[in-house]
């Protein structure tokens, strides 16, 4: 079952999960905060790889073939790689593993099982947040979606059980990649 199966859903769940993660660090000042946070984000990212867009979205061939969580691994890898930072170090490994084990079982798509502390309190935040979710449609959240084929065009919509009101539409500049 999809959790999080709205538009805006991705970024609704990694801020989800990001808070939750901050509620969590304050509670239990023995966890890695830096680490935590880092793999809340990057988390789902490879989703944005495994799946054709953000509205009726079907699985690409690498999501199909891959899958999101090995997608994402492979991302942080290239990012260290431009950023001549050294995969084997301590950090890097830790981060990989965090991200790697969201999942929590092999057989939910897990490559690793939780090995940290802060990849077990991910894979839970994420169980919740997905539970929590999907017996509880949103409501009353404010979501920015790009209009079609125009993405210096964003239509803010509110969620009330999981039918898309359009309220208004705002005019952003075009932001160009580097």
């Amino acid at each position: 079952v999809n959790h999080h199966a709205f538009a805006g859903g991705l970024a609704f769940h990694t801020l989800s999960i990001l808070r939750l993660a901050k509620s969590v660090v304050q509670q239990y000042s023995s966890l890695n905060k830096s680490l935590l946070y880092a793999g809340a984000i990057l988390h789902d990212l490879g989703k944005t790889i495994e799946l054709s867009g953000p509205i009726s979205t079907d699985y690409t061939v690498e999501g199909n073939l891959i899958g999101h969580i090995v997608l994402i691994d492979e991302q942080i890898v290239l990012a260290a790689q431009q950023l001549k930072i050294d995969i084997n170090a301590e950090d890097m490994l830790l981060l990989r593993h965090v991200v790697l084990a969201h999942h929590g079982l092999l057989e939910y798509g897990s490559p690793v099982r939780p090995e940290l502390l802060e990849a077990q309190v991910l894979h839970d935040l994420d169980e919740l947040d997905a539970s929590i979710n999907m017996m509880t449609p949103p409501t009353n959240m404010l979501i920015l979606v790009p209009s079609q084929n125009d993405f210096s065009v964003w239509t803010i919509v509110a969620s009330i059980d999981l039918k898309m009101v359009k309220l208004f539409r705002i005019r952003t500049r075009r932001i160009q990649s580097v």
